[in-house]
């Protein structure tokens, strides 16, 4: 018999890999494959409970501009950029900053200056609102007070327009979801970076979600409680509107969980 050339059997051997490679790697893979998109999906064998899923919802606008997955406590995005991200925008690198920052959230955060801030909104014209900051009474950071003043008197004219705020109902029910939907979020980076425990990252996220759930009654709701949030914070530009564009993503998309879910 006469022996074929080498490349003769290179021609099977390459067509059995390519099989392999169709049939076999993903099922290998399908278990650990995360969806790609907006609200992207983990893995089946990553997912949290429904119960847990519910409760990362009032962090979803958050999670979405970080691109995180949506039901599940792992966010599926890099740790390098993680960590990076909490040491740029919340100086936390370390297990007590994590704890710091995070109980600060649920306990204060900037709903804290809130109910200075409406008073002086809802009782006085824009043009008294400085002089209005040295007749609150208390120890007060006034300073902060009149910074967060100067954004709203910036951005609420464009929220009027836009109908993110109707009445005086939108501003009477606060900024909580601002708060809570950082905490969710900040928890998760946290766990993702080794920082926090599992069982510690779900305890705040329980608590975020129980507290948003028992001040406010829809997801719209969450979505101007955060808009509102964000304005009183650093006022207008890019990084507001972007963060407008995504609560309408949230609240419109037929994938979002915010439609698909109910908000109790």
């Amino acid at each position: 018999m006469t022996d074929l050339p080498w490349f003769v059997y290179m021609v099977p051997a390459a067509a059995l890999a390519l099989v392999i490679g169709l049939l076999v790697v993903p099922k290998l893979l399908r278990g650990r494959r995360i969806s790609s998109g907006p609200f992207r999906r983990n893995a089946p064998s990553n997912v949290a409970s429904a119960v847990q899923a519910r409760q990362l919802l009032p962090g979803l606008v958050q999670g979405e501009l970080l691109a995180a997955c949506v039901d599940s406590l792992s966010t599926g995005v890099e740790r390098s950029r993680l960590a990076s991200a909490l040491s740029d925008w919340w100086n936390v690198s370390t297990s007590e900053q994590a704890q710091s920052t995070l109980g600060w959230l649920l306990q204060e955060g900037h709903r804290a200056s809130w109910p200075h801030v409406l008073h002086i909104v809802s009782t006085e014209p824009v043009a008294n609102w400085a002089a209005s900051v040295y007749s609150l009474p208390g120890p007060v950071d006034r300073d902060q007070v009149q910074e967060y003043l100067d954004h709203l008197a910036e951005t609420l004219p464009a929220l009027q327009e836009q109908r993110v705020v109707e009445s005086e109902a939108d501003l009477a029910r606060g900024i909580v979801a601002w708060d809570m939907g950082r905490a969710i979020i900040v928890a998760r980076m946290c766990y993702d970076c080794k920082l926090i425990t599992e069982s510690q990252a779900w305890e705040v996220i329980a608590y975020a979600s129980a507290v948003t759930s028992r001040e406010l009654s829809s997801w719209e709701e969450v979505a101007r409680s955060t808009i509102i949030g964000r304005a009183m914070w650093a006022g207008a530009g890019e990084k507001l509107d972007e963060l407008q564009a995504m609560t309408t993503r949230c609240l419109s998309d037929p994938m979002s969980p915010w439609v698909t879910t109910p908000f109790k």
